[in-house]
C-alpha cells in the first residue's frame, strides 16, 4: 500500500490546513477534466482522494500513523459510527463506496451484525467532487459507481458554489443516501464572488490615452469593450449580464467586471523609445522640471 503522507507530498507532522492545502492542488493538477485522456493521472487522482479521505479524519488518521497499512483491521463500532456522522471523506467519482463484493458489509462498510436502528438517525455522508467553472457555470453530470454495482448519474445544476450540496438518494430501498460537496476548480482568467466574474485585461498606453475597443475573454466567447479615451491604469468596466448563473435564478446572471492594466514595453522599439524620448523632452518643457 503506498504512504498517504508520500502520495500528497507532507510530513507525518503537518497539520490539517497543510493537508488539505495539497490536497486541493493536487486534485487541480491531476483531475481528470483537466487531463482528459491521461490514465496515470487518473490513477494519480484517485490515490490523492484515498490519502486525504484517511488523513483529513483525525480518527483514521492516529489509526494509520500507528499501525500503517494494517490501519483498517483496528476500527471499531464507534469509530465507524462517528465517520459515518460527517467526518471528512473525499469523494472518488469512480467508486463512491467500497463494497464488499461478497455482501457482508453494508454500502457504508458497516457489519450487518449491528442493530440497523442505530444508523436510521444518522446523518448523511458528505464527498467532496470538483469540478470546473465552466462546468459550474453550464452544468455538468458525474457517472457514479455504487457498491451494488449500480451506476447512477449525478446531475450539477447551473450556478453551483463552491459549498453547494446536492443531494443524492443513493441505493433505492436502502437508507444510503448521501451528498456531493461541490469544490470550484481555480479559474486561470476569472475570479468569482457569489454570482460576479472578475477578471484582468491589458492595454496598451496609448489604447488608454486615446480610447481603444479591447477583446474581453468570457465563459460563452470573447466580446468587446470600448475604452474611453483617458482611461486610467486600474479602472474598472462592469459588463452587465456576463457573470455566473444565479443557481436559484439561473437566468438572472451576476455581472463581469474588467479591470484594465496597462502594458508598459519590456523591449521598445526604436521609434517607440524615440516618442518616448519627444514625450519626455516636451513635458519637462512644460513643467520646468
Amino acid at each position: 500500500m503506498p504512504n498517504y503522507y508520500e502520495i500528497l507530498g507532507i510530513h507525518q507532522n503537518s497539520d490539517d490546513k497543510t493537508i488539505r492545502q495539497a490536497y486541493r492542488r493536487l486534485a487541480r493538477e491531476h483531475h481528470p477534466d483537466v487531463n482528459q485522456g491521461d490514465a496515470s493521472a487518473e490513477e494519480q487522482f484517485k490515490a490523492v482522494n484515498e490519502a486525504y479521505s484517511v488523513l483529513s479524519d483525525k480518527d483514521n488518521r492516529q489509526k494509520y500513523d500507528r499501525y500503517g497499512d494494517q490501519w483498517k483491521q483496528t476500527g471499531n463500532f464507534s469509530s465507524r459510527q462517528q465517520h459515518a456522522n460527517g467526518m471528512p471523506f473525499s469523494f472518488d467519482p469512480w467508486n463512491i463506496f467500497n463494497g464488499n463484493p461478497n455482501g457482508s458489509r453494508s454500502p457504508f462498510g458497516f457489519d450487518n451484525a449491528f442493530d440497523n436502528r442505530n444508523f436510521q438517525r444518522s446523518e448523511p455522508k458528505q464527498y467532496n467532487i470538483t469540478i470546473s467553472l465552466d462546468e459550474a457555470y453550464s452544468g455538468a453530470t458525474r457517472t457514479l459507481k455504487l457498491s451494488n454495482g449500480k451506476r447512477i448519474e449525478a446531475k450539477i445544476p447551473i450556478g453551483v458554489d463552491s459549498g453547494s450540496k446536492i443531494h443524492m438518494q443513493g441505493i433505492p430501498g436502502q437508507d444510503t443516501s448521501f451528498y456531493l460537496v461541490i469544490e470550484i476548480l481555480e479559474h486561470p482568467t476569472f475570479k468569482r464572488l457569489n454570482n460576479d466574474l472578475f477578471t484582468e485585461v491589458e492595454a496598451h498606453p496609448e489604447q488608454l490615452v486615446l480610447g481603444s475597443e479591447l477583446s474581453i475573454e468570457t465563459l460563452t466567447g470573447d466580446i468587446a469593450l470600448s475604452v474611453p479615451p483617458l482611461t486610467q491604469n486600474g479602472q474598472r468596466f462592469r459588463l452587465s449580464g456576463q457573470g455566473m448563473p444565479s443557481l436559484r435564478s439561473p437566468s438572472v446572471p451576476g455581472d463581469l467586471y474588467v479591470i484594465v492594466k496597462v502594458k508598459l514595453p519590456t523591449m521598445p522599439r526604436e521609434y517607440e523609445q524615440q516618442m518616448y524620448e519627444s514625450l519626455r523632452t516636451n513635458r519637462s518643457k512644460e513643467t520646468g522640471e
